[in-house]
């Protein structure tokens, strides 16, 4: 027994061969240490790599990204708004709530225009598309308030015409009546 114990610390007093070299066990820990060390400044450095790329991307998308999608939104908000109020515009009955209802559109339009335009300046003219059914859309709905305005003014005359038709018949009923009874 007491051989096993002489053979342990002789081991132990070698340390292990490093090279051809025989290394102590302080100079093997010291080694030891040195490496974990070392590996640890390694995945440290690409640790702080990879966290700094992440970093561009959150801040590509914080400063860039989120604005046009914000506006992108609000851009499809207004043209919701935009398609829900033409046909308003067509079931007006008078002049009156055409002129007030055409109002309300063109400002709806116009704020869509404006962020269009915004649009257009974040994004870096990739949005000229919509720029240009945006265009489109403005004139469409000119041409819808013309086609409006003339219905409910030819609608009047109509009914001013109805009127006067009900009037000359009526003169007319006062002229024959007479001649019929006679």
């Amino acid at each position: 027994m007491p051989e096993k114990r002489t053979m342990l610390a002789n081991a132990g007093a070698r340390g292990f061969t490093r090279l051809g070299r025989n290394l102590g066990i302080k100079a093997s820990l010291l080694l030891a240490f040195g490496t974990v060390s070392g590996l640890t400044a390694i995945a440290c450095s690409v640790a702080w790599l990879a966290f700094s790329r992440v970093d561009a991307t959150v801040q590509q998308l914080s400063t860039r990204s989120m604005p046009e999608v914000a506006l992108s939104l609000d851009l499809a908000r207004r043209s919701a708004e935009i398609a829900a109020l033409a046909p308003a515009l067509t079931a007006t009955r008078t002049l009156d709530e055409r002129k007030q209802q055409s109002e309300q559109l063109a400002g709806k339009l116009a704020r869509l225009q404006s962020t269009i335009v915004e649009l257009n300046g974040t994004a870096g003219q990739q949005f000229t598309a919509v720029e240009a059914g945006g265009r489109e859309i403005a004139g469409k709905l000119e041409a819808l308030d013309k086609a409006v305005d003339q219905r409910l003014r030819l609608a009047a005359k109509r009914s001013e015409m109805w009127v006067a038709l009900g009037a000359a018949d009526d003169q007319f009923q006062k002229v024959i009546s007479p001649l019929l009874d006679d």
